[in-house]
């Protein structure tokens, strides 16, 4: 699976595009960033526009025969903008593409009927099995600040 994470200012286009793959059982995940925002380039390793940085993660989901997958429908709402200039790359992406927080909605009915967290948030769901997030993650993690620093 290849997991993906866009970031960037509320109501605004991403900045950033995180994507993690794991290549095997106990191997360290590997981490890829690239900046969608020319205005970010300095900020970060690789700069591309979002129908280049879409058009990687689904050549590497079809190269390896993987899932996309995200935490909210958000990734795939940003995705589908490029619909008009792109829509043979979206349905690409699309058929790929899973929303792990509907995964998650029935993981916890099932087995934390009485904790489900309500508002969706990944930090809430990970307290549900005593995961602890890294104190750079998370809303107030370091892309956070980056984004801030910019906006």
């Amino acid at each position: 699976m290849l997991y993906i994470d866009f970031e960037g200012g509320r109501d605004k286009p991403p900045v950033l595009l995180g994507i993690l793959r794991r290549r095997g059982k106990g191997v360290e995940p590997n981490v890829h960033q690239v900046v969608v925002d020319p205005e970010f380039e300095p900020a970060g390793p690789e700069a591309r526009g979002l129908r280049e940085a879409v058009e990687i993660v689904v050549r590497r989901a079809e190269h390896g025969d993987r899932r996309i997958v995200s935490w909210s429908q958000h990734e795939l709402d940003v995705v589908r903008r490029l619909r008009d200039d792109d829509p043979v790359l979206v349905a690409r992406f699309e058929r790929r593409y899973v929303n792990a927080l509907g995964v998650a909605k029935r993981w916890a009915s099932k087995l934390h009927p009485g904790d489900k967290p309500a508002d969706g948030k990944l930090v809430d769901y990970l307290a549900l099995i005593e995961y602890e997030v890294p104190p750079d993650a998370g809303p107030s993690g370091r892309m956070a600040r980056l984004t801030a620093a910019f906006n």
